[in-house]
């Protein structure tokens, strides 16, 4: 694992009038991802790491709010 990918980085998004702030970092080919509606991860598997933490915060979100999530990983 090099420094960076055990670096927590800061992300903001806005979803559905909402804005979320979240903090992800990159371990050992799985994006980690941390907000105030929990904690998620999934593997990267070529996509870009920060897309797959935007993803992964958006369902957070969601499932907090009441929405039915599938599981990324099985």
């Amino acid at each position: 694992m090099t420094p960076s990918e055990q670096e927590d980085r800061l992300m903001r998004i806005r979803r559905g009038g909402c804005d979320i702030e979240g903090r992800w970092r990159l371990a050992d080919g799985e994006v980690v991802v941390e907000c105030s509606y929990g904690a998620d991860r999934a593997r990267v598997d070529g996509a870009p790491p920060a897309r797959v933490a935007e993803l992964l915060i958006a369902r957070l979100a969601f499932a907090a709010m009441g929405g039915r999530v599938e599981p990324l990983m099985h």
